[in-house]
C-alpha cells in the first residue's frame, strides 16, 4: 500500500511559511537588540555596585614573575620590604604579602593540619564520647558485613582521637614549609586602594628586582574567597590546555557510556515497535525518555564539573565559566545526537512503510538532504522529538526534582549519620550538615533551555508556542526555587568580577546565530530573493550563523563598554582602609591563604598567628593588626564555655543514646 503523508499538513504548512519567516525575522531582530542592551545594563549595574561599595580586590595589586624560592627564606617580609622600597611609600601604606605557594600535592596534608587547631577546642568532647562509645560497641561482636561497614565508617565518618589531634609545632610540618617552593604569583595588600592605584601606575611599565627577577604589578579584581590557592603549582598554559584537551576526551567517554547504556536501548525499543495500523508508543515510552533526557544531562553535569576542576583554575570565576561552556556544548551533544538519530530512524522507518511525498515521490528516492529534511513527514517526527526532548525533560523534570538531590537527600543523610554516630561531632559534623557554596550551574542551565526553544522553530509551526509556554512556567518555577536556595541554603557566594556573566553574554552569540540560520533556510525559495536547489542552503545558514557570532562577539567587546558607567573619581569610602573593612568582613587576603596561616604559626612564630578561616568557624580567629588580622567576631553570649561541662553533658546524653 502506498501512502501519502501530511497532505493538507504541508499545504497549510507552506500557506504559513511567509509568515513564518516574518515571524523569525522580529524573533532574531528583537532578541539580538535585547541581548545587547541586556549586556549594557548588567555592565552598568555591576560598575554601580562597583563603585558604591569597598570590597577586599580593592585593596590588592596582583604580582607576577615572582621566581621560585624556597620556603626557608622570609618571602613575606623581604616582597613586602620590596615593594615599600620600589614606591616610596611609607612603611604604613603596604599592610603585606600572601605569597602563592606550590602545594598542590601536599594540599589535603596542610588543610588536614590547619583544621587540627578547630578539632582541638572539640578533644575533651571527642575523648569523652569515643570512652561512651568503646563499651557499648565493640568491633569484634560484629558479624562480618557489619563488622566490615562499621571500619569504614569509623575510618571516613568519625573524627579523630586527642591523641591524633597535633599539639605543638611538628618537625614535619616545619620541614614541609620550608621545603616547599612559592609560584610565580602574590598579592600585595595595601592600606587603601588609593595607596594601591598608586603602586600599581608607578610599577606597571618597569616593575621592580627582587631576588633578580623583574617583578610586574597589575590590578587585578579578585576577591580572596574566589582564588584557588592550591592551583598556582606553575603548571604553563599549555599544560592547562593539555588537561583541557583531556576533559574533552572524557566528556565524550560520557556521552559515549550514556548513548550505550541509556539512549540505544531506548532508540532499540522505539525501532523495533509495531507501528502497523497507525499504533503509537505509549506514555511509557514518553516518561521512558524523560528519564533517559534527564540522565544525560546529570551526567554531563557532573563530568564537566570534574573536568573544570581538573583544569586548575586560579579564581572561581574562570572555574565556573569554564563549566558553564563545557556544560551546554556537551548537552548540545546530547541533543544532536538525539535529532540525528531520531532522523535516521524516522527516515529508515518511513522508507519501509513506502511513505510518498505530497508530489507522490517516494521518501527512498529523495537523495538531497535539504528535500528530506523539509518533507512533511520528517518535520512532523523531528518536531514531536525536539518537543520531547525540550518539555518536560529538559525544561521542567530536572529542576523538580534538583531540591530533593541537592537538598534535602543530602540534609536527611547527613542528619542520619550524625544521630547514628553520637562521635561524628564538631567540624566534622559541620561539614555533613552544611549546604554546598554558590555554584553558577544555572547559567548552563538557562542557556541549553534558550537554545531548545530555538530549535524548534526548525519544525511545524504548532510546536512553538506550546513549547515556549512551558518555558515560561519552568523558569518561573525556577525562579522561585532559586531564590528560596539562595536565602534559605546558601552559605556563601564569592563572585567578584563579571567574567561569568560576561561569557553567559557571549553564550547568546551562537543562539542568535541559530536563529539568524534558521530564518535563512526557512526563507529559501518563499519569494524573499533567493532560492538555493540542494544542500548548498545548509552551508548558507552555518554562515549566516557563524557571521553572526563574530559581529556580535565584537559588540561585546567594542560597542557595550562605550556605555558602562563613568568613573567619576569621586569615592564616598576614599578613606576607608583595609583595617575598616577586614574587621568586620573575615575572609581577608591573609586568612584564607593556607600556606600563610601554616608560615605565620610555624615559620614566623606570630602570637597569635593568622588563623585559617573556616565557613561557620570565624570564631576562632584572633586579631593582630601587626601581620595584617583585624577580624573578631563578638562572642555569642549562650556559647559554651567551659569545655570540661560540654564534654559531661555530652556524656550524659549519650549514655540515653541507642545506638544504631
Amino acid at each position: 500500500m502506498e501512502l501519502y503523508l501530511g497532505g493538507l499538513g504541508l499545504e497549510t504548512q507552506q500557506r504559513l511559511m511567509p509568515v513564518k519567516v516574518g515571524f523569525l525575522a522580529w524573533v532574531y531582530v528583537l532578541t539580538f537588540v535585547g541581548c545587547i542592551l541586556h549586556s549594557i545594563r548588567q555592565l552598568r549595574c555591576f560598575q554601580m555596585e562597583d563603585f558604591k561599595k569597598k570590597t577586599m580586590k580593592d585593596y590588592a595589586a596582583f604580582i607576577t614573575g615572582l621566581p621560585y624560592l624556597n620556603g626557608d627564606i622570609r618571602v613575606e617580609e623581604e616582597l613586602k620590604k620590596a615593594v615599600i622600597e620600589a614606591t616610596q611609600m611609607p612603611e604604613s601604606s603596604v599592610v603585606g604579602a600572601s605569597v602563592c605557594w606550590n602545594f598542590n600535592e601536599k594540599q589535603e596534608y596542610c588543610t588536614d593540619k590547619l583544621i587540627s587547631h578547630e578539632m582541638k577546642n572539640d578533644a575533651d568532647v571527642i575523648l569523652g564520647l569515643q570512652e561512651s562509645i568503646e563499651h557499648k560497641i565493640n568491633p569484634d561482636d560484629l558479624k562480618f558485613p557489619r563488622r566490615t561497614f562499621w571500619a569504614l565508617e569509623q575510618q571516613l565518618l568519625v573524627s579523630p582521637p586527642k591523641e591524633q589531634i597535633d599539639d605543638g609545632t611538628p618537625r614535619e610540618i616545619k620541614e614541609l614549609l620550608h621545603n616547599m617552593q612559592t609560584s610565580e604569583h602574590a598579592y600585595i595588600v595595601f592600606n587603601t586602594e588609593r595607596d594601591r592605584n598608586n603602586a600599581a601606575k608607578m610599577l606597571e611599565n618597569d616593575g621592580f628586582m627582587f631576588h633578580g627577577a623583574k617583578i610586574r604589578m597589575e590590578v587585578l579584581c579578585q576577591d580572596p574567597g574566589s582564588v584557588y590557592w592550591a592551583n598556582f603549582n606553575n603548571a604553563t598554559f599549555t599544560d592547562k590546555l593539555i588537561r583541557l584537551a583531556k576533559g574533552f576526551g572524557l566528556i565524550l567517554l560520557g556521552l559515549l557510556f550514556w548513548t550505550l547504556v541509556f539512549y540505544a536501548p531506548y532508540a532499540w525499543s522505539i525501532a523495533s515497535f509495531d507501528y502497523s495500523n497507525g499504533n503509537q508508543p505509549g506514555i511509557i515510552y514518553s516518561i521512558s525518555f524523560s528519564m533517559v533526557v534527564v540522565i544525560g544531562n546529570a551526567i554531563m553535569y557532573q563530568i564537566c564539573a570534574l573536568v573544570s576542576d581538573f583544569v586548575g583554575f586560579h579564581f572561581k570565576d574562570d572555574r565556573e565559566a569554564c563549566y558553564m561552556i563545557l556544560y551546554t556544548v556537551a548537552c548540545v551533544f546530547n541533543v544532536a545526537l538525539d535529532l540525528v538519530t531520531t532522523y535516521y530512524m524516522a527516515l529508515e522507518r518511513m522508507k519501509g512503510l513506502g511513505f510518498k511525498t505530497y508530489h507522490g515521490v517516494r521518501l527512498e528516492h529523495i537523495e538531497v538532504f535539504n528535500d528530506q529534511f523539509e518533507t512533511y513527514a520528517m518535520q512532523r517526527a523531528l518536531g514531536e522529538n525536539a518537543f520531547s526532548y525540550a518539555f518536560p525533560s529538559t525544561f521542567l523534570i530536572p529542576f523538580l526534582l534538583e531540591p530533593f538531590i541537592t537538598i534535602v537527600f543530602p540534609k536527611q543523610l547527613g542528619k542520619l549519620l550524625v544521630r547514628s554516630h553520637p562521635d561524628i561531632i564538631g567540624l566534622a559534623a559541620e561539614n555533613m550538615l552544611a549546604a554546598p557554596e554558590m555554584e553558577l550551574g544555572r547559567y548552563a542551565d538557562i542557556l541549553l533551555n534558550i537554545l531548545l526553544g530555538i530549535v524548534i522553530f526548525y519544525f511545524p509551526g504548532g510546536y512553538t508556542s506550546t513549547v515556549f509556554f512551558g518555558m515560561v512556567i519552568s523558569h518561573c518555577y525556577i525562579y522561585v526555587h532559586d531564590h528560596f536556595k539562595v536565602l534559605r541554603s546558601i552559605p556563601a557566594c564569592t563572585l567578584a568580577t563579571m567574567e561569568i556573566d560576561w561569557w553567559s553574554q557571549a553564550m547568546f552569540a551562537p543562539c542568535c546565530g541559530l536563529i539568524l540560520g534558521c530564518l535563512v533556510f526557512k526563507a529559501n525559495g518563499q519569494g524573499f530573493g533567493y532560492d538555493i536547489h540542494g544542500d548548498m542552503i545548509v552551508v548558507w545558514s552555518f554562515c549566516a550563523c557563524v557571521g553572526h557570532v563574530f559581529v556580535h562577539l565584537l559588540l561585546l567587546k567594542t560597542f557595550v563598554p562605550l556605555f558602562g558607567k563613568p568613573d567619576d573619581g569621586v569615592d564616598p569610602n576614599e578613606n576607608f582602609t583595609y583595617k575598616d573593612l577586614n574587621s568586620t568582613v573575615a575572609q581577608g587576603w591573609f586568612s584564607v591563604n593556607p600556606i600563610h596561616c601554616l608560615r605565620s604559626e610555624h615559620v614566623y612564630g606570630h602570637s597569635p598567628p593568622c588563623r585559617y578561616c573556616v565557613g561557620g568557624r570565624e570564631h576562632v580567629l584572633e586579631v593582630n593588626e601587626e601581620i595584617g588580622c583585624f577580624f573578631r567576631e563578638e562572642e555569642d553570649s549562650c556559647e559554651i564555655e567551659d569545655s570540661k561541662s560540654f564534654s559531661d553533658e555530652a556524656k550524659k546524653n549519650l549514655n540515653g543514646c541507642t545506638h544504631q
